[in-house]
Formats: structure tokens, sequence, C-alpha cells
């Protein structure tokens, strides 16, 4: 393999998200069970809780429902969050295209773990999710 350059530098994981069939029961393991902070629960209209964010540590673990059909072993995992050097997520975005990867969403504001950041979301060759995160401000030493 030849010596090229990386696109981007990664320091650390953000969060990790996963889709689930029962968000009350989800919370609960996570919160009673495994002993993590409930820090975010953003409801709608009807009052359901349709995104939960649970800390773990300097990270976070995220709850959504899982609204399609559910695809079985495996089926609720969503995307890991790689953080990055902060970079220009639009030129990265084209770079990665002309690559032939897959873009999914982004650039876009998001929140994580260590607060609000830019996101880039693609795919990994086996159609994995990935972000790729930054802050405004670098929030972990390496």
């Amino acid at each position: 393999m030849a010596d090229l350059k990386p696109l981007v530098e990664p320091i650390g994981f953000d969060h990790v998200n996963l889709k689930t069939r029962d968000m009350s029961r989800s919370i609960n393991f996570y919160t009673q069970t495994l002993g993590m902070r409930l820090v975010r629960a953003e409801r709608n209209e009807q009052g359901e809780i349709r995104f939960a964010s649970l800390r773990v540590g300097d990270l976070l673990i995220d709850l959504q429902p899982n609204d399609g059909e559910w695809a079985g072993q495996g089926g609720g995992f969503n995307h890991v969050a790689i953080l990055v050097e902060p970079t220009d997520l639009q030129a990265l975005a084209e770079k990665l295209r002309s690559q032939g990867v897959t873009i999914t969403e982004g650039p876009v504001r998001r929140q994580g773990a260590f607060g609000f950041g830019q996101a880039l979301y693609i795919e990994d060759p086996d159609g994995n999710g990935v972000e790729i995160k930054h802050h405004e401000w670098p929030v972990i030493n390496h």
C-alpha cells in the first residue's frame, strides 16, 4: 500500500449512536442496569422520547428509535463518531466523493459528547456509518 497522507487527523471517539426498538427499555437498561447518566431526552409533540443521550465517562451513547424494518443481528448500530482536528468538512466531503466514498449527510452542526461541532456522515466500504466530527475548539489533549 502506498504511503499516502491521511485526509484527517483522528484524535478520539465522540459517541456511539444506536437504534432501538423500545426507547424506555433501552434508557432503563443503560441507566438502571449499567449506571449511565441520562443527560438529554428530546421528545416529540406526543411526549415520546425520540432521541436520548447517556453519559459514559467522557463519551456518549445516543439512542434513537428504529423507525424502519429491524435488520436483525447488528441492526441497531447506526454510526461511530470519530473526532478529528478542525478542518473544512465541505472540502473534505468533495475529496471523499472524488474517491468514491458515499456521503450520507453534512456537513451539519450537531451536538456530541463535548458540545456542538461540525459533522460529516459517510459510509465505510461495508456500508457502516461513520461520523467525522470536529469542535470549534480543541477539547481533547493528544
